[in-house]
């Protein structure tokens, strides 16, 4: 069984909403089949969904995250904790193209458990909480993370915030 972290690195984050002028820049090489609708993926969201709604984790992950001073990196680890085991789970079938997505689903999922639970979380936390997550992918992979942190630290978190 092949899950998110035997998996290459995905290529940016297509259909992911960013903020303007920051769009990635397209994957000449995606499948034209690779979309949001490509069933593996679509069961990894419907099953972070029941997991989180049905199965009570949301209620957990409540409890976890009301307290007052929430981190980003706390969100972003639930996050990709959520995101692995959904790949996991469907057997890695989720197109690489498609995983960096789902994360950002997870992501959000999380951060709106977040805010219902009290935190006060900026558009820059979210951006922070993301970096999080690649860099942590990036390193499980073996990788070197110090050049993509520094390009990472380049861009300022504020301008996320911007509309």
């Amino acid at each position: 069984m092949q899950g998110l972290l035997q998996q290459e690195m995905p290529q940016g984050i297509p259909g992911q909403e960013m903020p303007q002028g920051m769009q990635p820049p397209v994957d000449e090489g995606m499948d034209e089949d690779v979309s949001e609708d490509h069933p593996a993926f679509q069961a990894a969201v419907q099953l972070t969904h029941d997991a989180l709604y049905k199965d009570g984790a949301a209620d957990n992950i409540h409890n976890i995250l009301k307290k007052p001073d929430v981190t980003p990196e706390e969100i972003a680890d639930i996050a990709y904790e959520i995101t692995s085991i959904a790949d996991e789970r469907t057997e890695g079938q989720v197109p690489d193209e498609l995983l960096a997505l789902l994360a950002a689903n997870s992501l959000q999922e999380v951060a709106d458990i977040a805010i219902a639970s009290g935190a006060q979380l900026r558009p820059e936390d979210l951006a922070q909480a993301m970096e999080h997550m690649i860099l942590r992918f990036v390193g499980e992979q073996g990788l070197d993370t110090r050049e993509l942190q520094a390009a990472m630290d380049a861009i300022p978190k504020e301008m996320f915030g911007e509309v």
